[in-house]
């Protein structure tokens, strides 16, 4: 068990004046710096800008376990897009940092997750930070945007549109907590159930490039009127070699967001 009771029973939402920190509860933020996550838990996080700095943090700090993963970095971008990274990615490092938590050889250490200064692979370490507090340990989305939210200057990107234009809106981390929370809360999410391998098949583009997001709604990759070839050895698929899939997954509709000369929609109508 992960000793989560209660998670996701928080409130969904919060205003942005519910959300302004206590200037006296502000921290600087700086590069190399350590800090607590949890209160009266182990778990800590820093960025380094090189494995130099790492190897002297070690040093510096011999009763403080250091650790990380490639696991912020595996985001695949469209375009100028950088994260968040998907719900496989976040079940792997659940898992992987729940074993150094749990971990009878730390149990008298704190353990301090690092990553790279660089804006988008440390936010994208903070989102599954996040995500971990809230799967794990049973915090709310607010509880696990705390420490995050008081440092200052703030130093984490919104997320954005996969597009190269200038975007006019962002998604905070915060609010993919809190679309976390919402989806432990009405059973669509969770850790110990979730099937990593069946997720990672279909988000495969040999597979088919989809997600099942919610019991009613699937998206996937708009097929191609022919075989496109998008990477040496994937294709884009035509509508033919979606419908037994969507059929299997029980989905009778489907809401086209790409040009009507993408492919025959008479494919998909006439199964």
């Amino acid at each position: 068990g992960w000793g989560a009771a209660g998670a996701g029973q928080g409130p969904v939402g919060m205003s942005e004046a519910e959300r302004e920190v206590d200037e006296d509860l502000m921290t600087d933020f700086s590069v190399g710096t350590i800090y607590q996550l949890m209160e009266g838990k182990r778990l800590c996080m820093t960025c380094h800008r090189s494995d130099l700095e790492t190897m002297e943090a070690i040093k510096q700090y011999p009763k403080l376990f250091f650790f990380s993963s490639d696991l912020q970095e595996r985001y695949q971008n469209f375009c100028a897009d950088f994260g968040p990274v998907n719900l496989g990615i976040v079940h792997r490092f659940c898992y992987f940092l729940h074993q150094k938590y749990t971990d009878p050889r730390l149990r008298n250490r704190a353990i301090v997750y690092y990553t790279e200064e660089d804006p988008a692979v440390r936010t994208n370490t903070v989102f599954l930070l996040g995500c971990y507090m809230m799967l794990c340990h049973g915090l709310s989305a607010e509880e696990a945007y705390r420490p995050f939210e008081c440092l200052h200057p703030y130093p984490w990107l919104g997320f954005r549109d996969a597009t190269y234009c200038e975007p006019t809106f962002t998604l905070d981390i915060l609010d993919c907590f809190q679309g976390l929370q919402a989806a432990l809360h009405v059973g669509w999410f969770d850790l110990e159930t979730f099937d990593l391998s069946d997720y990672e098949f279909w988000d495969h583009p040999l597979n088919g490039d989809l997600h099942v997001l919610t019991p009613k709604f699937v998206a996937f990759k708009g097929p191609s009127a022919t075989k496109q070839e998008i990477a040496p050895g994937f294709f884009t698929f035509e509508p033919a070699e979606y419908c037994q899939i969507l059929k299997d997954l029980n989905v009778t509709a489907i809401v086209r967001l790409n040009e009507p000369d993408a492919y025959d929609k008479g494919v998909f109508e006439a199964h």
